[in-house]
Parts: structure tokens; sequence; C-alpha cells
């Protein structure tokens, strides 16, 4: 077990980072990104803590504690092996599915988006895997409801969200955009089928 923490770091692709959180970001914490970056010439992120916005990734930060207004290394891979910076026990379950809790760098078995190996290191850092969402765009006026996977017939974990013609904001016109996800970890991976009321829609 003393190898995996070098295993897991040299598996990952990883990407600079500035702690624009205030505090410190430890070993192996679930961030949110606040945007883009310039560090030494090459493009990183601005890491903060995780809010109540719905995102399809986080950032994991690498394995040294990061000081406020510092700069470190973090992973955006998903689907591999990776270690989470949590003392919460109720994530040691194996295939407990995690995910951040808003406002901290705290994880919660109230969220989605990870998946517990049921695996601590001897440093008490938990095992698991970011999973990936799967995703139906569409665009017109509308909503979207009944989402279900093709395959199964079952109704999945589902988000949906829309934007208006000025990218940001929901409104009421004829170019508004809505997105559904839904994550494979809950759903299982495979085609989405959904209804769509209103408008014109396409794929």
């Amino acid at each position: 077990m003393g190898s995996l923490i070098g295993d897991i770091a040299s598996a990952h692709r990883w990407l600079p980072f500035r702690n624009d959180s205030g505090e410190t970001i430890y070993a192996w914490t679930v961030c949110a990104s606040a945007g883009s970056i310039t560090i030494d010439g090459k493009v990183g992120l601005r890491l903060t803590k995780p809010t109540a916005d719905w995102r399809p990734f986080y950032p994991v930060s690498g394995p040294f504690d990061v000081e406020a207004g510092g700069e470190g290394l973090c992973t955006l891979d998903i689907g591999k092996p990776i270690l989470i910076g949590s003392t919460n026990s109720a994530l040691d379950t194996p295939g407990r599915i995690f995910g951040v809790a808003p406002g901290s760098f705290s994880m919660s078995i109230n969220g989605q988006g990870f998946r517990s190996c049921g695996v601590r290191t001897p440093e008490g850092f938990l095992l698991a895997y970011q999973y990936a969402y799967h995703l139906l765009a569409v665009k017109g006026h509308g909503a979207i409801y009944n989402t279900r996977n093709v395959a199964t017939g079952v109704q999945v974990s589902a988000l949906s969200y829309g934007w208006g013609s000025d990218g940001k904001t929901a409104g009421s016109s004829s170019d508004d955009h809505f997105a559904v996800c839904y994550d494979s970890g809950l759903g299982g991976a495979g085609p989405l089928s959904a209804t769509w009321f209103g408008g014109e829609a396409k794929g």
C-alpha cells in the first residue's frame, strides 16, 4: 500500500492551478474551477471551494498541500483511481456514491460524481474514482422530462438546465438551449431518452 500514492500520481495527467479559495487546499482535495489562468506559460486553473452549482466534473488537487494564493497541480481525469482526502467514514463502503458538500472542501454521501473503492491508504486517503456524466443537448423553447435509460427503461438520476440567447440565463426566447445529464454511476451507461415538451427540439 505504501507505493499506492506514487502509482496514483503517475497514472494521471496534471494541470497547474492557483489556489484562489482563500485557505489551504490540502493534498487530494476535490475543488471547483473558477476559470483559467496562465502559469509559467501553461494554461492552468483557478481553484476554489465547490458551490451548489452543478458541474459535470471536479478537479482534484495533487499529493501536496497548497497554501492560499500558492500554485500546485490538479487532475481532471475521470474513470481512473484517485485518492480523496476526506475523513468521512461514511464513504468507506465499497461502491458508495458521494460528492461535494457545497461551500466546503468536505465530501458528502448526499452528493454524486464519485464512487468509493472502500480502501484507505495508511495516511488515511480514500481510494475512489470520478465517474462520467452522459449528456443529451437539445435546442428549442420547452422542457425535458421523463428521462430514461434506453436499454433498461429505468428512469435515471437527471438534471436539466437551460440558457437563453445571452448564453447565461434561461429565458423565453425561441433559441433557449436545454441539456439533460445523467450519471452513469446510478443510471447505467447507454443511450438516453427523454420527452420534450414545447418548441422544436434538435439534438
